[in-house]
């Protein structure tokens, strides 16, 4: 749908509903009371702080189990004993076979019709499954993997991995075989759906509303430059410059031009950038070293050139700390006349 037509279909949503609204209020019973027109229905009762009772219930255990010290709390809660090695062997559970095989026959639902046709012979009966039934691969477990889940009780093999959960599960599922959905399994699935939508609301909201703040605050430097920039503030204006450039630029595929001349200075910086090098330059009064290693997308952010640039500028704004309240560390006073 076009951005035009989208807006038409927002503005035809919300006339419809001030309408509905509007409609509501003419005719609403006064009171709440139904069948008077002319006056809006009482307002229900708004939730107080705590409608389900949670911080109560919370106080009280917190009372009743008072302060204590990590020490207290490993005492009163040990970890579980876990047994030092498994107690039989695992390889002689039912069914075992049947996981640790070569290949797994999948049986073709119209086999057993069709073998009741007619008095086949042992060969043709086993020409009739060879050519109806689906030969899948097995999990067979190598020597080293058998000996390790015999000592363990289990086994990782990367081997037998997949793409993902869902597509572990599908396959061990269609082989028969038991499947076993694991915490974990549900966790991921829960967190891939957070990170898709924090995802789509960096490209949909938050890239353009970093782009709009650091370009508006760039494009007003020259006025504060003519207040500032000729007094104790003029060192300050430029450093403002400089930085608002390199987080600019980060968002294309060049350079955002410096308002007073100091591209070479954001050249340097961005040339870091790209290198994913340490870098020393000086910012607000006080020399820096950046790890622009730490500026390599990953996550989410890798597979999209959009989330890319949005992920290196956003490490820009927020490992360059703006050193405003003074204060000491281990290279001196945190701030300046800067």
């Amino acid at each position: 749908m076009s951005h035009r037509r989208l807006g038409l279909f927002a503005a035809g949503l919300a006339a419809a509903v001030l309408s509905a609204v509007g409609f509501g209020l003419v005719n609403a019973p006064p009171g709440g009371a139904p069948g008077a027109p002319g006056q809006l229905a009482a307002a229900p009762a708004k939730p107080g702080p705590d409608p389900f009772g949670y911080s109560a219930a919370f106080d009280a255990e917190v009372k009743k189990l008072g302060q204590i010290t990590p020490g207290q709390f490993a005492a009163a809660y040990p970890p579980p004993v876990y047994l030092a090695k498994p107690t039989w062997d695992y390889t002689t559970a039912k069914f075992f076979d049947k996981i640790n095989a070569e290949t797994v026959v999948k049986e073709h639902k119209d086999l057993q019709a069709t073998l009741a046709k007619l008095p086949y012979t042992p060969a043709e009966i086993a020409n009739i499954k060879r050519n109806m039934n689906t030969e899948l691969p097995g999990y067979k477990l190598t020597p080293d993997e058998l000996a390790a889940f015999k000592a363990n009780g289990f086994v990782v093999s990367e081997r037998l991995g997949g793409y993902s959960f869902g597509q572990a599960y599908y396959d061990i599922y269609t082989r028969d075989l038991p499947v076993f959905i694991s915490s974990d399994s549900v966790l991921h699935a829960w967190h891939r759906s957070y990170d898709a939508m924090l995802a789509e609301l960096e490209l949909t909201y938050l890239k353009q509303a970093l782009e709009s703040l650091l370009g508006g605050m760039h494009d007003a430097l020259p006025a504060a430059h003519a207040a500032y920039g000729a007094g104790l503030l003029k060192d300050s204006v430029l450093d403002a410059d400089y930085f608002l450039a390199v987080g600019r630029s980060l968002f294309t595929d060049g350079q955002v031009p410096s308002k007073f001349a100091q591209n070479d200075r954001v050249t340097a910086t961005l040339a870091a950038v790209k290198n994913e090098g340490m870098h020393d330059f000086t910012l607000f009064g006080r020399d820096r070293k950046m790890d622009f290693s730490q500026f390599k997308p990953r996550g989410h952010y890798e597979a999209d050139p959009e989330l890319r640039k949005y992920f290196k500028a956003m490490m820009w704004c927020g490992r360059t700390d703006l050193r405003v309240a003074g204060g000491y560390d281990h290279t001196g006073v945190l701030s300046s006349g800067r």
